[in-house]
């Protein structure tokens, strides 16, 4: 799991409020004072609002599993000190997962909005920050996007299994800040992403690691900034290596990277196959010259193997050795902020228990927890794209989906070794099941087809003897099984 060099949980007791009407950002001006609709129903995010009659709600959480069972509009408000620890620091909100549309306030003054439960987002709060006191307010919308008793349904919202899913409760839409806020502190400069991608050769015996890291210059002027990379053992005894370079960042958000010659690689292996090597990678970016401050870092594991796929087959090589994917099937939950990182270790000592190397994350993304779990058990991982029954046609839907594709590799965790986009079996018809998500890392192997539409059987996409014999001689015909496989979009890689 990724982690700052400084950074705050703002994790705790929240103010709360349900809010049908749409109330809460709408100006004093233009409420009709009627019955059901004063001016004091209105202006949530403004510091003089008076929340005392509010209700309160444990963040991170989603609200059905607090007690809400609602759908709509709903508001979050909490009050956090500040001490400023340097006066060129730059402060950025975190937020890991809020579902599903959110915009935020900071001392009243409005920092932005983001669509979709599954990948984190924060924004630059450094101007709006103070010494002292501070408030920050989330409007969280969560809609009731498909009325399950009336057909066809249409979904509009990217959420997967997580809603309308015969396996979870079609009355349940979750919503909610369900995943932790943390307040982030650099100086002078923030780096934003770190994506990092293992290349190793076929017998193993070298390794390279490409970083790229998008900084962030909040200022006017272009800025010189040493920028380093190091790999180093995270769960066994070995040597580290490192790379370095002064990179120009220009103002705004730049795109760098740094290749890192990795000495004596050690690999990942699944569970059955060999040891988890773990390295942990921690990038730096400093002041310009020798013996310059570090400005900001970020640390996190990845794990280094060679996968090769036979072109038009889906036999699949793991570091020179044959893979044979087996496993489930897998949604935690269908409120997410329920599972913790034991409950996501239960499961996949299960899987091993029963013989399973790969797991298929279906039409959901699972919180951080479970990647580290996986990187550490040695389960491979399978990852949909969360898009699962009727999504609409239109393309409204098309639009606002796409960023939300186009997002998610650049900031996969290696353990979730792809991204598969809608297939057109279990997802959607027409327009919206077009998407498809530019290759974007040697490392993602990216499957957009539909596994059922194929009149090859499994014997001939996986390579494997066309006719088994059972105990008694029988012969019997090998085909894919929908539980074992999930129809499988994809084989990839190793850890994060």
């Amino acid at each position: 799991m990724k982690r700052h060099r400084r950074q705050t949980s703002s994790n705790g007791t929240w103010k709360f409020k349900t809010d049908p009407d749409a109330m809460g950002d709408v100006s004093p001006d233009v409420v009709r004072n009627t019955i059901g609709a004063t001016q004091q129903e209105c202006k949530f995010f403004d510091p003089e609002f008076d929340d005392r009659h509010w209700g309160e709600i444990t963040v991170p959480a989603c609200w059905q599993a607090q007690g809400h069972h609602y759908n709509g509009v709903a508001w979050y408000r909490t009050r956090f000190e500040y001490r400023p620890g340097d006066p060129a620091a730059v402060v950025r909100l975190s937020f890991q997962g809020v579902d599903y549309f959110a915009d935020a306030w900071i001392n009243g003054y409005y920092l932005g909005a983001h669509e979709g439960f599954f990948n984190e987002f924060g924004f630059d709060a450094s101007r709006w920050l103070r010494a002292g006191d501070n408030l920050l307010v989330v409007r969280v919308e969560s809609p009731k996007d498909a009325n399950v008793k009336v057909g066809p349904v249409e979904k509009n919202v990217v959420k997967g299994a997580l809603q309308d899913w015969d396996c979870n409760n079609p009355e349940v839409n979750p919503g909610g800040i369900f995943a932790g806020v943390l307040l982030i502190e650099s100086r002078e400069i923030a780096i934003d992403r770190v994506k990092a991608t293992p290349y190793v050769d076929a017998e193993g015996t070298a390794a390279r690691v490409h970083c790229r890291v998008t900084l962030v210059n909040p200022e006017r002027e272009v800025k010189q900034v040493a920028l380093r990379a190091r790999v180093a053992p995270a769960n066994f005894t070995g040597a580290g290596s490192e790379a370095a370079a002064e990179v120009r960042l220009v103002p705004g958000a730049s795109e760098h990277e740094l290749w890192v010659e990795v000495a004596e690689p050690r690999l990942w292996w699944p569970w059955d196959l060999g040891a988890q090597h773990l390295y942990e990678i921690r990038v730096t970016a400093g002041a310009a010259g020798a013996g310059g401050s570090t400005l900001d870092a970020v640390s996190d594991r990845i794990g280094l193997r060679h996968l090769r796929r036979v072109a038009g087959t889906w036999e699949c090589y793991l570091n020179g050795k044959r893979l044979f994917c087996r496993g489930p099937n897998y949604l935690s939950e269908q409120l997410q902020s329920n599972v913790t990182r034991a409950g996501y270790e239960a499961d996949v000592r299960l899987m091993r228990e029963a013989n399973m190397k790969m797991v298929r994350v279906y039409c959901v993304v699972e919180k951080e927890e479970f990647y580290d779990v996986c990187d550490e058990l040695g389960m491979l991982v399978m990852q949909d794209f969360p898009a699962q029954g009727p999504l609409s046609n239109s393309s409204d839907m098309v639009r606002r989906a796409l960023p939300q594709a186009r997002d998610r590799p650049l900031r996969l965790p290696a353990s979730k070794q792809a991204l598969v986009p809608p297939d057109g079996g279990f997802q959607p018809d027409g327009q919206a099941g077009e998407i498809r998500v530019q290759r974007v890392d040697d490392d993602v192997a990216l499957h957009t087809g539909d596994y059922r539409r194929d009149d090859q059987d499994c014997a001939t996409i996986f390579r494997v003897p066309r006719v088994a014999k059972t105990t008694g001689g029988m012969p019997v015909r090998l085909l894919p099984s929908r539980n074992s496989i999930g129809g499988c979009h994809l084989v990839a890689g190793a850890p994060r």
